[in-house]
């Protein structure tokens, strides 16, 4: 009960602090341009078609029969106090169907675009004209620029070309800069001697993986401004909007990232990997109890945090079957060969289908479990019996339904 009055009142605050926010400095409204494509073909910009449109589907993920009863008595409740709910009700909807549902969508080509005198506003990436439209293509986030930072802003000017790989949440989030900005790199047949215009503050784990790609860390042109104004800025689209990749680009990201570790093919994946999550927020709590149980179905236990990127392709190439808590330590699935099997545990209120969305992509078998939540800040507990049974159905094990049906 506690726990829930928090809750509450930490929506009631959000909301809140938005709303004073957006009367003392407001969200502005920009001329859209909704499709790059056809726009540039009007203004005479140079565009390159990479890949054509397509249909992509992703399948039911696949569960026990409890968490199928827990969504049907539960669901509602799992909905309201999902993550993302008091930001908009729509993503936590669109996640639910993704993971429960198979589901259809369509993407556009992907293509290369040069736009002369663009501006890009580096805390979401949104590129803008020199007449202050927006590209739909550049914007993926929910961050629009104020009315005071804009008027204040003093754009820093670069010379020349420059390609645009600064999107949102690149700069902490290791799912959003894969899937997001280092797959750009594949609309390239070659970035050797190009400018890159990425997010700031890059870690090691960036450079390692565009090292990978053949980029060199001399490469990268990075602003303290809010507005970055370029001569000429290159715009790659691969997808309609985050987390959405185009599965042709998830592949060749996949072939180029092997080949720049050094993984060649032939070898049978024999590993089982479980990525632990106890050095970092939202644990697994019961971890020690459970391990014995992931030990006995051939895990080794890994943190994906203390390896180097190249590391970690080599070591997921050789997996026939990764598990472990929800987090972003699952991206390095797409290193597995076709035909892996993931296990991931899920909090009720700290869950989404972003795993299973992009590995299905790469013909991976996708199993979930939920959990109890266990803290304010989404740890979790696992029932040790029925990870056994989870494990046993995605591995092929012995186990059967304690319910005849």
């Amino acid at each position: 009960m506690i726990s829930r009055l928090r809750r509450w009142a930490a929506d009631r605050q959000f909301a809140l602090n938005r709303w004073l926010l957006d009367r003392r400095d407001p969200e502005l409204d920009f001329p859209v341009i909704p499709d790059l494509a056809a726009e540039a073909a009007r203004r005479g910009w140079p565009v390159r078609k990479v890949a054509d449109g397509t249909i992509q589907s992703n399948d039911v993920s696949r569960c026990l029969s409890e968490d199928f009863h827990l969504w049907v008595t539960r669901g509602g409740e799992m909905l309201r106090r999902h993550r993302e709910w008091r930001r908009d009700p729509r993503i936590s909807w669109r996640w639910a169907t993704a993971l429960h549902a198979v589901r259809r969508y369509r993407l556009g080509d992907t293509f290369v675009c040069t736009v002369p005198k663009a501006r890009v506003y580096q805390r979401g990436g949104a590129v803008f004209t020199e007449n202050d439209e927006l590209i739909r293509e550049s914007y993926f986030g929910m961050w629009k620029p104020r009315s005071r930072e804009w008027r204040q802003a003093r754009p820093v000017k670069i010379k020349g070309r420059v390609i645009h790989f600064a999107v949102i949440y690149a700069d902490i989030n290791i799912s959003h800069f894969t899937l997001d900005c280092a797959l750009k790199a594949t609309l390239f047949d070659s970035l050797a001697g190009e400018k890159i215009l990425a997010t700031p503050q890059f870690r090691e784990w960036h450079y390692e993986t565009f090292e990978l790609l053949g980029i060199g860390r001399d490469q990268f042109v990075f602003t303290d401004s809010l507005l970055t104004e370029c001569d000429e800025l290159v715009i790659a689209k691969t997808s309609d909007e985050c987390f959405f990749p185009h599965a042709v680009h998830l592949k060749e990201y996949r072939r180029r990232m092997l080949a720049g570790a050094g993984v060649t093919g032939g070898a049978r994946p024999t590993r089982r990997l479980y990525i632990s999550r106890a050095k970092d927020k939202r644990r697994l709590v019961n971890e020690d109890e459970l391990w014995p149980v992931w030990k006995d179905h051939g895990f080794e236990r890994i943190f994906c945090q203390d390896m180097t990127t190249r590391d970690k392709v080599r070591l997921f190439a050789e997996a026939e079957a990764v598990g472990g808590p929800h987090g972003s330590g699952f991206i390095n699935c797409i290193f597995c060969p076709p035909g892996a099997k993931l296990i991931e545990l899920h909090n009720p209120y700290w869950w989404d289908a972003s795993t299973p969305h992009y590995n299905q992509l790469l013909g991976h078998e996708y199993w979930y479990g939920f959990g109890e939540n266990a803290s304010e800040s989404f740890d979790i507990t696992f029932d040790r019996r029925k990870l056994e049974r989870l494990l046993d159905y995605a591995l092929g094990g012995p186990s059967t339904d304690p319910i005849p049906y």
